[in-house]
């Protein structure tokens, strides 16, 4: 799609210097058609991709924006965690972090 709008771009926005690649795609006003036509696809691709996001949820879109999901802490457990003085690193704080330094970076 991409490649076609820029194709079909050209040839409406310089149709008498690129007057090859304008016949090619059937004149002026097919070249426009196509263009047009492109940008509707565009559109429904977008419409598409937002339902998929309203489906998915805000926290999996907030995830995809921040780069981590963001969970509620269970505070039993980091009391128990705290009482036995062990200091406990759970693998989704390690990636949490990495992916937050990598985003600020």
């Amino acid at each position: 799609m991409g490649a076609g709008s820029l194709i079909t771009g050209l040839a409406i926005y310089k149709p008498s210097q690129l007057h090859v690649l304008t016949s090619l795609l059937g004149g002026y006003e097919m070249a426009r058609w196509f263009h047009f036509r492109l940008t509707l696809g565009y559109v429904g691709f977008f419409l598409v991709h937002i339902a998929q996001v309203i489906r998915a949820g805000w926290n999996s879109f907030r995830a995809m924006l921040i780069g981590y999901q963001v969970t509620s802490t269970n505070s039993s457990r980091k009391e128990a965690s705290e009482s036995s003085g062990s200091v406990e690193v759970e693998s989704e704080d390690i990636r949490r972090w990495t992916r937050r330094s990598f985003l600020v970076a």
